[in-house]
């Protein structure tokens, strides 16, 4: 018979902690428990890359057995679209609140080009700075490509 304490050592990802997993009782356990997977399989997906990550590993880090992990997520695909739709999702509504702010057209673009390349890079070849990269896609969004050609 495995007791309590044995399983959580056995699920646990950090050897003296306390699962994260089974920090919260009742209705929003499953709930909770999803958002500790994501976050686990985000770090996972992070480090190793989708190839790389195991589900083993996920499940470990995230306190929970690989059953219990399969009883959310129907595989690592399935599992790796989530994590991209929750960065997504993040990222649209952050886009969004900076487009719909109550400021001039032009701040509006700069927030959102701000937002954006918080996540992202833009792909010349080169790095781009940040504060470069929304400039350049805000004079984009007034004086068309043809302004910023040379500037890349």
């Amino acid at each position: 018979m495995v007791t309590t304490t044995e399983t959580t050592s056995r699920c646990s990802a950090l050897p003296g902690t306390e699962n994260p997993a089974r920090a919260v009782r009742g209705d929003g356990r499953r709930a909770h428990r999803r958002r500790v997977v994501l976050a686990a399989a985000r770090d996972v997906f992070v480090v190793n890359g989708y190839h790389g990550a195991r589900m083993e590993e996920i499940s470990a880090r995230a306190g929970i057995s690989k059953p219990v992990l399969y009883s959310h997520f129907s595989g690592k695909l399935d599992l790796y679209l989530a994590v991209l739709q929750e960065y997504l999702d993040r990222m649209v509504d952050s886009v969004r609140a900076a487009v719909s702010a109550d400021t001039v057209a032009r701040t509006r673009v700069s927030s959102a080009g701000t937002v954006y390349f918080d996540r992202h890079r833009l792909d010349v070849g080169r790095p781009i700075p940040k504060q470069q990269a929304v400039d350049i896609t805000v004079g984009m969004c007034w004086g068309g490509l043809s302004t910023y050609e040379t500037a890349l």
